[in-house]
């Protein structure tokens, strides 16, 4: 689910979990709830939200219907998670936060590193600083009670780089995120390079180096998704390409493209929004920000 794409081995990934959920019976079960939890985050990470949205009403009902702590646990994880992807931010934290107090969830780490993080994550995106850097220090706590490096990387890196990239210190926002950059490799974890890939873009962008967002602009427009095409618009036109943001934002005009309704919406907008005011199609603009 990272900056990095999603490549041929999730879609493998994908087609044999849809494999695997037509074989089972239909009738709930601890496994067939598995199953559907690996197959929602995959489905977000296709972004596919009705595929999506369809998995996570049915874990809610193999929850109920099961009615085992374990499986309630996991359906309260699931819909914190499905509102953090509809953009419900401050639901998404009520949310974590009854994962976080489950008396069950001490046996399930995996639960506890999600709702931790993508808590920190929720808080980041409703702009609020003091409860942010708080959340960060608990993630810190908790990454190294349980000896998870990935968690700590974040907290020691990704986050203190975002925090001085808001407060305009871009060289130590910089330092952070390439010295997370280099322990992510260390630990060949494809999850922790993703934050430094989008942190140094925008970075890079801001600081103007423009052969190294060239590099990234091939990468992006190999993909091809509205979330990369809209990175590249706006980009180019910060940096005053704006043949190549024109490019991206005739394919938006056209219908080509399509805006998504999961949590990468805000983002999309904000880019193509962005950069057609800098290339001075203000009726795009316009109407891209009314979406805002």
């Amino acid at each position: 689910e990272s900056a990095g794409g999603y490549g041929a081995s999730e879609q493998k990934l994908l087609r044999l979990n849809e494999d695997v959920l037509s074989w089972l019976p239909g009738d709930p079960s601890p496994e067939r709830l598995r199953l559907l939890v690996s197959l929602r985050a995959l489905y977000a990470a296709a972004v596919k939200p009705r595929e999506r949205r369809r998995c996570a009403a049915e874990i809610q009902h193999i929850a109920a219907t099961l009615g085992k702590p374990e499986a309630l646990l996991q359906a309260r994880l699931e819909s914190a998670i499905e509102a953090w992807e509809g953009c419900r931010y401050a639901e998404a934290v009520a949310g974590f936060d009854l994962c976080l107090a489950d008396d069950h969830a001490w046996a399930r780490p995996d639960i506890l590193s999600k709702a931790h993080f993508l808590r920190t994550l929720s808080l980041v995106r409703l702009g609020n600083l003091a409860a942010t850097q708080e959340a960060v220090r608990k993630l810190g706590e908790f990454a190294a009670d349980v000896g998870d490096p990935v968690l700590g990387l974040y907290a020691d890196c990704f986050f203190p780089g975002g925090f001085a990239h808001m407060r305009g210190d871009l060289q130590s926002a910089l330092a952070h995120v390439a010295r997370g950059a280099v322990e992510a490799a260390e630990l060949g974890s494809r999850h922790a390079s993703g934050a430094p890939f989008v942190q140094r873009f925008h970075l890079r962008a801001f600081m103007g180096e423009w052969e190294a967002l060239q590099t990234m602009w091939v990468h992006w427009l190999r993909g091809g998704s509205a979330q990369q095409r809209s990175a590249v618009a706006w980009s180019a036109a910060l940096l005053g390409d704006m043949a190549t943001a024109n490019e991206q934002l005739d394919q938006l005009a056209s219908g080509e493209l399509s805006i998504p309704d999961d949590r990468m919406r805000m983002i999309v907008l904000s880019h193509f929004g962005e950069a057609a005011a800098l290339a001075g199609r203000i009726d795009l603009a316009e109407r891209l920000y009314q979406d805002l």
